[in-house]
Parts: structure tokens; C-alpha cells; sequence
């Protein structure tokens, strides 16, 4: 009995020592951070700019690879094209843009501002 105890604490232990693995996946879904490029931003009307968010599990360490869907949440002031990331300002006034990665759902989002053009 006291062997079978000891055997069942040392895979355990094993599993824990294995680093920043969720049981049965490589990637830490449960840390999962956004880098999003460019962070918060500002923008005139007619001017854009391309949206990137790269994802990185296990406390940061390791990189991890997905396809997203770009949305807007205000498309009267920004659109954006849903494949590229391809923001373009349209009005004046704030909207986020949101990613949503295929594997991990909703990563998060960036603040963007559209200026009016000075007079």
C-alpha cells in the first residue's frame, strides 16, 4: 500500500515538474497573454494602419501560433477587414477593435481613436 501511495505522489509531482503544461497540452491555454501591435492608438479620419496580436503561453516563455477574426465594435468610426487586420478610420470618434483567435476564442482588443482632420 505505502509503495502504490509513493508511486501515485511521484506522478503527480511529475506532472507539476513538467513546467508550464496544462494536463494534456503543450501551450498553457490557462496563461494565455495578447501582445497587440499597435497597443492603444490614435488615428485621423482616412488614415489606417494593420492590427498584428501575437499570443504567448507558459508565463510568456513560449509562443504560440493562431488565425483571428478581426472585429469592430463601432464601424460608423473604424472599419476593419476581418482576415487582415486592416483598420481604417472613418469618423471622428473612439471604437475598439477585438481579436478572436480560432483556438482560444476572444484574446482581447486594442482602443482606437479617430481624430477629426484640422480645419
Amino acid at each position: 500500500m505505502e509503495m502504490k501511495r509513493r508511486a501515485v505522489i511521484l506522478t503527480i509531482a511529475s506532472f507539476g515538474l513538467a513546467g508550464c503544461r496544462d494536463f494534456g497540452s503543450a501551450d498553457c491555454p490557462s496563461d494565455l497573454r495578447a501582445r497587440f501591435a499597435p497597443t492603444d492608438t490614435a488615428i485621423a479620419v482616412n488614415d489606417d494602419f494593420v492590427a498584428s496580436v501575437q499570443l504567448f503561453g507558459c508565463a510568456g516563455t513560449k509562443k504560440l501560433s493562431d488565425s483571428f477574426v478581426w472585429r469592430t465594435q463601432d464601424s460608423s468610426v473604424a472599419t476593419v477587414d476581418s482576415v487582415t487586420g486592416h483598420v481604417s478610420g472613418r469618423n471622428a470618434g473612439e471604437t475598439r477593435i477585438t481579436a478572436t483567435a480560432r483556438q482560444y476564442g476572444v484574446v482581447g482588443g486594442l482602443r482606437v481613436v479617430v481624430q477629426a482632420p484640422v480645419p
